[in-house]
């Protein structure tokens, strides 16, 4: 239960500036200097046994301008490298050079995510990892391995902890 605990609060970080960032742009009025950002995203993306909502939602990301996260799960059942090729790639792959991707657990299912990480390359942060973060605008966007098991001596854990010291929050 620890661990299971304290790996719900890490996701829940990890989320807070993901809501805060969208919640920031709808309040505020446009000022000089004014680091607005657009972050739209989704999970459990293309079920290759059904692709309309793929198909439906990839149409909606074609109107959005911003940068993209996706919380897992991008190509159903397996996360295969030929369901990222035929389910995937047909409907959000057009916006894969602005997606920052997210490991879920189907992903994972072949190889240890091996086609996951070969098809979002650097975009997936290290490969074999599955956690990352980068900034956006005045945000510090932080993307977790919520399949992870993880720990206070867990590599995912101290990569966090050491990450937010080095970083010098305002």
């Amino acid at each position: 239960k620890e661990i299971y605990l304290r790996k719900i609060a890490l996701t829940v970080f990890a989320c807070v500036p993901i809501v805060m960032s969208g919640a920031a742009r709808l309040a505020s009025q446009p000022q000089n200097g004014d680091e607005s950002v657009v972050l739209v995203g989704a999970g459990d993306i293309a079920n290759c046994e059904m692709l309309g909502g793929a198909r439906a939602t990839a149409a909606l990301l074609d109107k959005i301008e911003g940068t993209i996260f996706t919380l897992g799960d991008h190509a159903y059942p397996r996360g295969t490298a030929k369901e990222l090729k035929d389910c995937y790639e047909p409907t959000w792959g057009r916006h894969k050079a602005r997606t920052r991707p997210t490991l879920g657990n189907h992903d994972l299912t072949t190889d240890r995510g091996g086609p996951y990480f070969e098809y979002f390359g650097d975009n997936a942060g290290p490969s074999g990892r599955g956690y990352y973060s980068y900034d956006l605008g005045a945000w510090h966007i932080i993307s977790l391995n919520g399949t992870a098991v993880v720990d206070a001596r867990s590599p995912q854990a101290a990569w966090r902890l050491a990450s937010a010291g080095a970083r010098r929050w305002q």
